[in-house]
């Protein structure tokens, strides 16, 4: 059973700037919108799923949701926001309305297994969706995401996507005095891995996701071991990382590993974790040994100038290469000139 005011909505599914500058007709501005006869033909979740098994039906009001989830094997939630472009999106804590909240809050409640599919622009905050048995971030992904949806859900395609961005946590109420890492409440954004360590102590100062970057499920497993790089490089030279990646599911799947490079001591303040490169390992059941490259050249950082007029140089000394965020598998190397 499907249900949720997004469910069946061309309009929340394409967002700003289709047709025009606030999205296709039905967008809920008072201008800017394209006309009602120009809402481009596409797949909506529910159609994108009816198209996966017949026996899906709709259910767009809550009353209905709920007498019909009884009935049914699982429910899909679809929810998120309108489409809006620019100012008209400003929000500093964005989340699901009250309203959708509500919703998922009683089909939880009925036992069934809930699905929740967000369309949406950017992440938000998910209220009882956290605790669902399945979320599915669709973004607002044109006129064909209602396909991709189905596919996914379904089982067709096994997901690989990960976050591209931190997906802020949504707690009730700030965590204990000087717990930088504790959840927060939405809104005191922004939030990045790669944030400048600093002497706050306050809370929910430090990076606290819900959703960490480079977070995502898959219909298998995976692990990563025995990390090992380049001992020693020059700073014009290439740092080269080596791992073992494992399926440990029972289907064939696609992972994207990040790599990352800490820098324990340094002249000019740096993150915790710098992105330096990333892979993506396809594999049946079993293991494989991946390599990956970086220049050093990607670690350079630029110095304080008065005139502005240093440039960007890598700094000397220990680093080391990382997998996770925080850190699960680290890997000495070192630079020298």
């Amino acid at each position: 059973m499907v249900t949720g005011p997004s469910a069946d909505s061309m309009t929340n599914q394409l967002g700003g700037w289709s047709v025009s500058w606030q999205g296709v007709f039905g967008a809920g501005h008072v201008c800017c919108m394209g006309p009602a006869n120009q809402i481009p033909p596409g797949t909506t979740v529910l159609k994108g799923l009816q198209a996966e098994d017949p026996n899906v039906i709709s259910a767009p009001a809550q009353a209905t949701a709920i007498a019909d989830a009884a009935s049914a094997d699982a429910v899909v939630a679809v929810v998120g926001e309108k489409a809006y472009a620019e100012g008209l999106g400003d929000n500093p804590a964005p989340q699901l309305a009250p309203d959708q909240e509500a919703l998922i809050s009683a089909l939880e409640a009925t036992g069934k297994p809930v699905i929740v599919v967000v369309i949406a622009g950017r992440p938000l905050g998910l209220g009882p969706a956290e605790t669902a048995d399945g979320l599915l971030m669709a973004y607002q992904g044109s006129t064909e995401a209602g396909a991709a949806v189905g596919d996914a859900i379904f089982g067709k395609i096994n997901p690989s996507g990960k976050l591209p961005v931190t997906w802020p946590s949504d707690a009730a109420a700030p965590g204990g005095d000087f717990n930088t890492g504790a959840p927060s409440p939405l809104g005191d954004q922004p939030k990045v891995f790669d944030q400048l360590p600093y002497t706050g102590s306050g809370q929910g100062s430090g990076y606290n996701p819900l959703y960490p970057f480079g977070y995502g499920l898959s219909y298998t497993t995976f692990s990563t071991s025995n990390l090992s790089a380049t001992p020693s490089v020059s700073s014009d030279g290439t740092v080269t990382a080596t791992f073992t990646v494992q399926n440990t599911g029972s289907r064939a799947g696609t992972d994207i590993v990040p790599v990352y490079v800490h820098q324990p001591v340094s002249l000019v303040t740096v993150p915790n974790q710098r992105l330096a490169a990333f892979t993506r390992v396809t594999l049946d059941p079993g293991q494989s040994t991946v390599h990956v490259s970086f220049p050093v050249s990607v670690l350079a950082v630029t110095p304080g100038a008065i005139d502005g007029t240093a440039s960007p140089h890598v700094e000397l000394g220990a680093y080391q290469v990382q997998l996770g965020t925080p850190a699960s598998l680290s890997a000495n190397f070192t630079v020298h000139a």
